[in-house]
């Protein structure tokens, strides 16, 4: 139980609440260039927030199959270290590198970072499946970054703009992480 707390119900929860605090309150836990300096706190909880409540939906959903699939693969202190690390990565990605970027919220970039170190971990179990997804998360990556695909098809129902950017950052730090994982890690199942 204790697992299951930890592993989905607390992050989700975290996530729930930083959604409602943005939508019902106002911007005090986006990412927003401007006060990122003075409120570095931002850098984590502008991950967690989200600006509708379908917006948070989807991402929960998500948040919650990865976790589940991947379950036998990622322990739960490696999941919740995951947790913190992919989205501390992609706010700072995005703060170094996206200096036009002024305003966002959202999960999404975290969860391809999740997604891909998961991916990494399953990959000696089952490698099969683990290529074809690498191989769909490329091609969703190449397409979004070229315009090919258009993210926005749902931007009322998210809120806004999806920032694609996000997903690439997340996805390079599931692969540093989960490449690095690959080569020097337990040959345990899970650690």
């Amino acid at each position: 139980m204790a697992t299951i707390l930890f592993r989905y119900v607390f992050p989700l929860m975290i996530s729930l609440i930083c959604t409602i605090v943005t939508i019902e309150y106002g911007d005090y836990l986006i990412y927003d260039r401007e006060l990122m300096a003075a409120e570095p706190y931002r850098f984590l909880t502008s991950q967690w927030t989200h600006a509708t409540y379908q917006h948070y939906l989807i991402n929960a959903i998500g948040f919650t199959l990865v976790g589940y699939i991947f379950y036998k693969y990622v322990s739960t202190i490696v999941w919740l270290i995951m947790i913190f690390y992919t989205t501390l990565a992609v706010s700072i990605a995005m703060f170094a590198y996206d200096t036009e970027l002024m305003y966002y919220t959202g999960f999404s970039g975290a969860l391809y970072g999740l997604l891909v170190f998961s991916l990494f971990r399953a990959f000696p179990h089952i490698p099969k499946i683990c290529i074809i997804a690498f191989l769909f998360i490329i091609i969703r990556l190449y397409l979004e970054q070229t315009g090919l695909f258009d993210v926005n098809i749902n931007a009322e129902l998210l809120g806004g703009e999806v920032w694609v950017n996000s997903h690439l950052y997340g996805a390079l730090s599931g692969v540093i992480v989960g490449g690095l994982s690959l080569l020097f890690g337990s040959s345990s199942d899970n650690y």
